[in-house]
């Protein structure tokens, strides 16, 4: 199996804190261990000091793809403290969901996964 690339984008306004917290929880799950966790950030703006994060990008192993949309969706149920709207791409597919903290994060990732890898052999 090869590898993947995957992007995730927060569809609010002002997602730096999310994103950057988001990051956080994939680079400590160990089941990713290996991938490349990287926070995208948008070029700097003059008179900005830094630029601010648009999304988070990953290179994994084909073979952890479940675990990192898993990890995705765990994030957006248990540290959301509202519904949140996010956009995952993973090669040339993606998909939208919206979740927040009430909903199953194991119907949440399932979701993510099924329209994700539809059609392929992974």
């Amino acid at each position: 199996m090869g590898s993947v690339k995957a992007r995730i984008e927060i569809l609010a306004d002002r997602p730096e804190a999310q994103l950057r917290d988001m990051e956080g929880w994939l680079a400590d799950n160990s089941s990713l261990h290996g991938s490349r966790i990287l926070l995208v950030e948008q070029p700097i703006a003059p008179g900005q000091l830094g630029g601010l994060p648009e999304a988070i990008e990953a290179l994994l192993q084909a073979e952890v793809l479940a675990a990192f949309i898993g990890a995705v969706g765990g994030w957006l149920v248990a540290r959301t403290t509202r519904r949140t709207k996010i956009r995952v791409r993973v090669d040339d597919r993606q998909v939208e969901i919206e979740a927040g903290p009430l909903d199953d994060p194991v119907e949440v990732a399932r979701q993510m996964l099924d329209e994700l890898t539809a059609d392929r052999d992974l």
